[in-house]
């Protein structure tokens, strides 16, 4: 899924349906392109479970409801004065970290990488 179709909903380009709570639930997509929410008000529900992004998720100094990424891969999120007004969860959520070292020039891509987790009990992983 495109990122930019993703950040016009969640900014309000669709009028939300009577009767039914307003927010974005995807599971299991890969989202293309940049995700870039900064400084805006997302009205609604982030629940985007099992994802992988394939650029970091930017949600500097924005304003948002409850944002679930639990289980998701992504190179970064970026959340530098972001206000979350509900549930932040991020359980066995993926961040992924170049490694450098020498001699990996003519390694592919995929073993120049190393996975780290957020879980509740883990804690962040560094590069």
């Amino acid at each position: 899924m495109r990122a930019e179709v993703i950040g016009r909903l969640l900014l309000g380009e669709r009028e939300p349906v009577p009767g039914f709570v307003p927010a974005l639930r995807l599971r299991n997509a890969v989202v293309s392109g940049a995700l870039d929410l900064s400084g805006c008000d997302v009205p609604y529900a982030v629940i985007m479970t099992d994802c992988s992004f394939q650029e970091a998720l930017r949600l500097e100094a924005a304003s948002t409801r409850l944002v679930d990424l639990s289980g998701s891969q992504l190179p970064a999120l970026l959340m530098q004065d972001a206000q979350v007004d509900g549930p932040l969860r991020l359980s066995l959520f993926f961040i992924f970290c170049p490694r450098r070292r020498a001699g990996t020039e003519g390694e592919p891509l995929r073993d120049r990488w190393r996975l780290y987790a957020l879980a509740p009990a883990a804690g962040w992983g560094w590069c």
